[in-house]
């Protein structure tokens, strides 16, 4: 994050940010207690709890993958949360992208993406 100067402020010039794409999606029937951050070699996973019970659930990639990552969004999604053992909730093998209630884990999702800036 750069700060309120943006991405062509003279900060941002001097720390060459990394820039990042990111997909997310809202699960129900997974609760947390807070916010839980996994980061990753190249991604970092944020996990918290949002309103009405939902858990919002986000994938961040390098920006240079983000042409690979949008050939197969919910593929590449459910690696990512392979890659966390402790989101096993997650990892059931349905696709949030698909489906709307997984009858395995009984948690249901609605995949969206943030995209490329």
């Amino acid at each position: 994050m750069i700060g309120a100067d943006g991405l062509h402020s003279l900060l941002a010039r001097k720390v060459q940010p990394q820039l990042t794409c990111a997909y997310y999606s809202y699960w129900s029937d997974l609760p947390v207690a807070g916010a839980e951050l996994y980061p990753r070699l190249d991604q970092m996973i944020v996990v918290g709890p949002t309103n009405d019970a939902q858990t919002l659930v986000i994938v961040y990639w390098p920006i240079a993958a983000f042409h690979e990552v949008r050939t197969d969004i919910e593929t590449h999604f459910l690696a990512a949360l392979d890659r966390v053992p402790e989101l096993a909730d997650l990892r059931c093998g349905c696709d949030p992208g698909s489906v709307n209630h997984c009858l395995r884990c009984g948690a249901t999702a609605r995949l969206q993406g943030a995209g490329a800036p």
